[in-house]
């Protein structure tokens, strides 16, 4: 009956706790977000004040992903630093109950936080993103969008494709440049050839109608035609997607994107790394949770508040910056996607656990 009620308790005074990191991040990062966009947008594009508030809150489930770590860790300090500050830790160790005893139900919530971003919040982050963008797109003042990407292939070959504008209305590309690979059976790339056309229209059949085309090949031999039409497997939502600043796909688009982008021959290092700091994520927010306990554990009566705040914010900087290192390695193929996504939250696990373990042996 006491171990209920004392559970019901801290997790009612860690949610609280959370409920208020999470509402002042997301209020500065709304407020950042929107002077910033505010600024972005020309008063030309005639969009008001409330459309652009509208925006940012379209763009916020996105942005606070990454700051999901940080919440965890200053509502729990808080939380934790606020029952030391009432004395109610000392009452709990003197009751005769360990560290492990009163941090599990506070662990719990953090843990199911993380599940629950992971599984049912980023869908909804990636969904209010993509709506975001369609939106832009549709109030701008320009009829088409600027600077295209598209990649697709086949086990035998690799086609880069790159144009200059898209216009939704007519599902045409302007601009564009088409380079060529195979795959040889060393499993390298070999330049074949290159095609430009003004423009290429995505026609329903699964082909691209190109106009005003000249084809070159690795020996400098151009042939021109008026008309060419070249198969594709790029579809209308693959060209929306590749415009501007896209999110990645949901959690659980993910495995089928990979899948898609392993047979037409790309990488798959972004989508493996954005998986497995999905997966990662309750870890990394257990981690956050003892490393709060860390800073928070000392009994010192007065004047350790501030102290506190910045000795948390230092270690909670030193975590980020060191797991967007290991991140950084993984994109340029330098270490393997696991090690880097993984090795932070785990290093950051032990160190809490051995730590909180050697003040609760005292």
């Amino acid at each position: 009956m006491i171990d209920s009620t004392l559970n019901r308790y801290l997790i009612k005074k860690s949610l609280l706790g959370l409920f208020i990191s999470f509402t002042v991040i997301s209020s500065l990062i709304i407020l950042v977000d929107y002077v910033e966009g505010t600024r972005n947008i020309s008063t030309s594009e005639n969009i008001s004040s409330g459309t652009i508030f509208i925006f940012t809150l379209l763009r916020a489930p996105q942005l606070l992903e990454e700051t999901i770590p940080f919440i965890v860790l200053f509502g729990v300090m808080g939380t934790l630093n606020n029952l030391n500050q009432k004395n109610e830790l000392i009452v709990l160790r003197s009751a005769g109950l360990s560290v492990w005893k009163f941090l599990s139900p506070i662990i719990v919530i953090t843990a199911l936080f993380g599940l629950i971003w992971s599984t049912l919040l980023n869908p909804l982050a990636s969904f209010t993103l993509s709506t975001h963008n369609n939106l832009m797109n549709k109030l701008s003042s320009k009829s088409e969008i600027t600077d295209i990407w598209l990649r697709e292939g086949s086990q035998t070959n690799k086609i880069i494709i790159h144009a200059e504008e898209y216009n939704e209305a007519t599902k045409t590309i302007f601009d564009v440049t088409y380079f060529i690979f195979d795959i040889t059976t060393l499993n390298e790339l070999k330049f074949t050839n290159r095609i430009d056309a003004s423009k290429a229209v995505l026609l329903k059949s699964g082909y691209w109608q190109l106009h005003d085309v000249t084809e070159i090949n690795t020996s400098g031999l151009n042939k021109q035609k008026d008309i060419m039409s070249f198969p594709t497997n790029v579809t209308e939502v693959d060209l929306i997607n590749s415009i501007g600043k896209q999110s990645l796909p949901s959690f659980w688009k993910i495995m089928k994107e990979i899948s898609k982008r392993k047979s037409d021959g790309f990488s798959t290092v972004s989508l493996n790394i954005y998986f497995n700091k999905l997966l990662s994520l309750p870890m990394m927010l257990i981690a956050m949770t003892l490393l709060a306990a860390c800073v928070t554990m000392n009994h010192d009566r007065e004047g350790n508040t501030t102290k506190l705040i910045i000795f948390g914010s230092v270690l909670g900087f030193v975590i980020y910056f060191s797991n967007n290192l290991m991140i950084s390695l993984a994109k340029s193929e330098t270490i393997p996607v696991t090690f880097a996504t993984w090795s932070i939250p785990i290093f950051t696990l032990l160190f809490g656990t051995i730590y909180l373990s050697l003040i609760e042996d005292g």
